[in-house]
């Protein structure tokens, strides 16, 4: 989703389709300034960043282990990251509850399909 309303926006400014997609996953998203945002992603960077970093630790983070611990009063996702695998940014330890990724997901996927309709509705 990211890399469609990316590139249609890119057409919809130029009228011509990029030659590269250049916002085509959430780390891309998280390195632009604010101001060169898209709408659409500006109001979800914390749960962009909170689904960027525990992906990061799940595939390259060789402190990642299986972290077995269950959330106190409801179903958490746990990761340990270290940023870069360098051992000088230090081990992270992210705990994120499965209600406030649903939630927070939910509003930005919501938002990114209220644009894809409203891009729809203006190129009929």
């Amino acid at each position: 989703m990211l890399a469609l309303i990316w590139c249609l926006s890119q057409w919809e400014r130029t009228k011509t389709y990029p030659d590269q997609i250049r916002v085509d996953c959430i780390g891309a998203v998280l390195k632009q300034e604010s101001s060169d945002r898209l709408a659409p992603f500006n109001g979800h960077v914390d749960v962009l960043q909170a689904l960027n970093d525990v992906a990061n630790a799940f595939k390259h983070s060789f402190v990642q282990s299986d972290i077995t611990r269950v959330g106190e009063n409801e179903p958490c996702v746990h990761a340990l990251g270290l940023d870069h695998n360098k051992l000088a940014s230090g081990p992270r330890c992210h705990n994120l509850s499965i209600a406030w990724i649903t939630h927070a997901f939910t509003a930005f996927y919501n938002d990114g399909q209220k644009w894809l309709t409203g891009f729809s509705e203006r190129h009929r």
